[in-house]
């Protein structure tokens, strides 16, 4: 039995690492974890054959050729260990606290399995990695052992290729402050005396033994879909906001505003963090940063480095979700629960700079007033999906006109009468390679050119960063391809380009890497599993829970939301705000 060892060393009444789980052999994958244990390691894992093939790295993967990093094996891992992120309690194998690092998708070098297989009996494999930090072409070489020593001992080696790096490399430079700081709490716990209550002490109901570390903001984001969803009485709908996607941290009275890709915008947005301090609870909420004009149209430009001096517009952070509140995680609750909890949170919280994204049954209505008033189009969410940390079909977008983000890549010379360049040479990732797209030349103002100008002209290159054919060569001055913008277009030429691009702003939330053409497909109907309906037919208490003055009334209080911990809905009748 491959995963033997595994379940040998664990209690599974005690952990909540996963058991087994099955591949669809698809395409195989990978995932980089970071395990701060009693030594902090990353468990580097690809899937073979069924099972993780696990590599413990003490200094983390690096992307320098030039660094050969040890890799001791250890026993397979089930395939389910892919997603698994959380805390292994005190006291037991591994005890610490596990976090996705990085993941994604690999292959051989030589695109057939058979050589994995081989490269891991010999001691060479090697594979290309299509991860969000990792990137292509690394081997894992197995050092020889001498008499006495261990025969688990790897190198894990970076090739030299266009991904390749060779500035200094450390992993934890890419790993959030959350993140490390509850590594860190839980090591400092784990080195304390272990005080026993005493027996007149009884746990409060629905308490965990140790509250969640506060989490990490990761963004679940809505499929692209070609109409709006209609005669399904699961979906609500709201208003697509046109700003930047922003997590707002609440904990302890500090106030920290993260992009989708975990940039820190606290001082840039300072008004509204400045507002959250009074929140008065400790909370983790999603929403949607938006710069407004006196006529409440958004303007997105004015988005990038605000100033609240110099500007003219209004900041406003539209909040539609909530995932932590005072010690409990909420990502278990479904969408409507959550935002009864938000709703009852903002609404003794009274801010002219903080609102709550109210949602409606039936989207036609909304999708025409959307239309008059020059949104950017309707969100779609299931009224019962859960919290996930990536894209999902239980949220979908329907937009109003063609928009895509791009790389820009290099610049035309200004002619006429424009100041500082002519237009914007784009580009996008399309099986992993740069390709060109097409040129920008309308949508800026005097300003926006000046500042773009500035910002491109300190990444000039000599290099084109494309290998196809390009409008217009000789007079473009070429771009190291680091930025992102967001243009709206009429549609998608034969040859791949976009027809009257106009531009936007540029996306700084967003990286080089993530930007690939974005397709809209069907509405998808979301069935419940069997689970599902049977959790659904549990039988009912009602409760009504109390934030001040509000009350929400919570339903389905038997509901079990965290099965590893026996946690049900009634467990979260002690939330109250602080």
């Amino acid at each position: 039995m491959a995963l033997k060892e595994y379940h040998k060393k664990r209690d599974f009444t005690k952990t909540s690492e996963p058991k087994a789980g099955k591949s669809d052999n698809k395409t195989l994958r990978f995932v980089i974890q970071r395990h701060h244990a009693s030594r902090l390691h990353y468990d580097f894992r690809l899937e073979l054959d069924g099972v993780l093939k696990s590599w413990a790295v003490p200094k983390g993967p690096s992307l320098n050729p030039a660094d050969k990093r040890l890799a001791m094996m250890v026993e397979d891992h089930p395939y389910d260990y892919r997603t698994f992120e959380g805390t292994i309690p005190m006291g037991h194998y591994g005890g610490g606290t596990v976090s996705i690092f990085d993941s994604g998708t690999y292959k051989a070098l030589d695109a057939d399995i058979k050589s994995l297989r081989k490269g891991l009996k010999e001691g060479n494999l090697k594979f290309s990695l299509n991860g969000k930090k990792m990137k292509g072409e690394f081997a894992l070489v197995k050092i020889h052992a001498r008499e006495g020593e261990q025969d688990n001992a790897w190198l894990l080696i970076k090739h030299r290729d266009k991904f390749a790096t060779d500035a200094a490399y450390d992993a934890e430079d890419h790993v959030r402050a959350a993140v490390k700081k509850a590594g860190i709490e839980f090591k400092k716990k784990a080195a304390s005396p272990e005080k026993k209550p005493k027996k007149a002490d009884k746990q409060p109901v629905g308490k965990h033994e140790e509250e969640p570390a506060f989490p990490d903001y990761k963004p679940m984001l809505a499929t692209l879909v070609d109409a709006l969803p209609k005669d399904d009485p699961s979906v609500v709908f709201e208003k697509k906001y046109d700003g930047y996607r922003i997590g707002a941290a609440v904990e302890k009275g500090k106030v920290t505003l993260i992009s989708r890709n975990g940039q820190d915008y606290t001082n840039m947005y300072e008004v509204v963090a400045k507002s959250l301090k009074s929140l008065g609870a400790d909370a983790l909420l999603d929403g949607e940063m938006v710069a407004e004009d006196a006529s409440g149209q958004s303007r997105f430009q004015a988005l990038q480095n605000y100033d609240a001096q110099e500007s003219n517009t209004k900041l406003k952070y539209y909040v539609f979700d909530l995932l932590y509140l005072n010690g409990h995680d909420l990502t278990g609750l479904p969408l409507l629960k959550r935002k009864d909890l938000l709703k009852a949170l903002l609404g003794k919280f009274k801010s002219q700079s903080v609102k709550f994204s109210e949602h409606v049954t039936g989207g036609e209505k909304l999708f025409s007033q959307a239309g008059k008033e020059g949104w950017e189009g309707v969100i779609a969410k299931r009224d019962e999906s859960y919290r996930s940390g990536k894209r999902s079909d239980s949220w979908m977008k329907i937009k109003l006109s063609l928009a895509q983000e791009a790389v820009i890549i290099g610049y035309t010379k200004p002619e006429g009468g424009r100041n500082y360049f002519r237009s914007l040479v784009l580009g996008m990732h399309k099986d992993d390679e740069l390709v060109y797209i097409g040129n920008c030349g309308s949508g800026f103002t005097d300003k926006s050119l000046k500042e773009l100008y500035n910002t491109m002209h300190a990444i000039e290159q000599k290099t084109k960063p494309v290998t196809g054919k390009v409008t217009m060569e000789r007079k473009i001055a070429w771009l190291k391809p680091e930025l992102v913008c967001e243009v709206t277009f009429s549609e998608w030429t034969e040859d791949g380009h976009m027809r009257h691009p106009v531009f936007k702003g540029l996306r700084p939330d967003k990286k080089p890497v993530e930007v690939k053409q974005e397709k809209a497909g069907p509405a998808s109907k979301e069935q419940d599993s069997p689970k599902q309906n049977a959790v659904k037919k549990e039988a009912t208490k009602d409760e009504n829970l109390k934030f001040g003055a509000k009350s929400v009334k919570l339903t389905n209080l038997q509901k079990v939301y965290w099965p590893k911990e026996k946690i049900t809905k009634e467990s979260l009748s002690t939330i109250t705000a602080r």
